[in-house]
């Protein structure tokens, strides 16, 4: 079998870690200087683009294996940075029963979620046109949001919202 739409690994340059994991959090770091309070234990750099009409679901960022309470003990915090159109993004700092709380996100902004709130519950609700695409920000024809998010751990299947979780098991009878 041939394979028609494949990109040679070989074809990344030899500092595609620096390019896409080390350099944006050193300018996160310089632009928010907290983030030098903590200690790096950064295992997963995720890249998501979001087109016009993209939007991400309710979740929580929890390291697979880990309770609630181990997930608590955990000292690195999640780093979001937005890069693009902006965005409405909603939280529920205490759990899920809390109140959503929504803020708009420009490009450049960083969200920072450590402590307690470093499993709060969060989704991407709207992108915005590109009318709000800072001018000379150049995503190379993409339309859009680019977001950088920085963690210990990953998303899994059993760290969806409890709501889908429920639709999802009520299809399958």
């Amino acid at each position: 079998m041939e394979r028609t739409n494949y990109v040679p690994f070989e074809l990344f340059k030899n500092n595609f870690t620096e390019q896409f994991c080390y350099n944006p959090l050193q300018i996160a770091k310089k632009q928010c200087p907290i983030l030098n309070n903590y200690e790096d234990k950064f295992k997963v750099t995720q890249l998501t683009y979001y087109t016009k009409k993209g939007k991400l679901g309710w979740h929580r960022d929890r390291i697979q294996g880990l309770t609630d309470e181990e997930q608590l003990l955990i000292t690195s915090p999640v780093v979001s940075v937005s890069l693009g159109n902006e965005c409405v993004f909603s939280y529920k700092p205490n759990g899920w029963k809390d109140k959503e709380i929504s803020v708009h996100l420009k490009s450049g902004d960083i969200v920072v979620f450590s402590g307690p709130q470093r499993m709060m519950w969060h989704a991407v609700k709207k992108i915005y046109g590109d009318e709000t695409k800072p001018n000379g920000l150049n995503m190379r024809g993409l339309d859009g949001r680019i977001n950088i998010t920085f963690r210990e751990g990953t998303y899994y299947p059993e760290n969806s919202s409890p709501s889908s979780s429920i639709n999802n098991n009520s299809n399958t009878q």
